[in-house]
């Protein structure tokens, strides 16, 4: 087990996305197309915990990956799940490029 995240940046206007399970795919440029990371329903829609400024205040959330955090103080993310700063190599290293699977998410 890996501790992280599913919260926003605490200045982030992002609810936060809804507790469920999402197919995901894991890859070198999985974040922004740059860094490593994993990517939920391939950017679609993922439910929210309230409105959402960043799609009119519907209540999903596209783009959604699993990265790195910035630092254990600050998430760096305005919606992802990120992973706390010093674990994620460990992460990566047991990821294979295109690697499937189910991200299941529970607060």
């Amino acid at each position: 087990m890996v501790l992280g995240s599913s919260w926003p940046n605490p200045t982030s206007l992002s609810p936060g996305i809804a507790e469920g399970t999402y197919n995901a795919v894991y890859g070198l440029k999985g974040h922004r197309r740059k860094k490593p990371g994993v990517r939920l329903k391939n950017g679609g829609q993922i439910p929210t915990l309230d409105a959402n400024p960043a799609q009119n205040n519907k209540k999903y959330a596209i783009g959604i990956n699993i990265h790195c955090g910035k630092s254990n103080t600050w998430r760096g993310s305005a919606g992802c799940i990120t992973i706390e700063p010093d674990k994620c190599q460990q992460v990566w290293d047991i990821l294979q490029e295109g690697e499937k699977g189910t991200v299941i998410l529970r607060r």
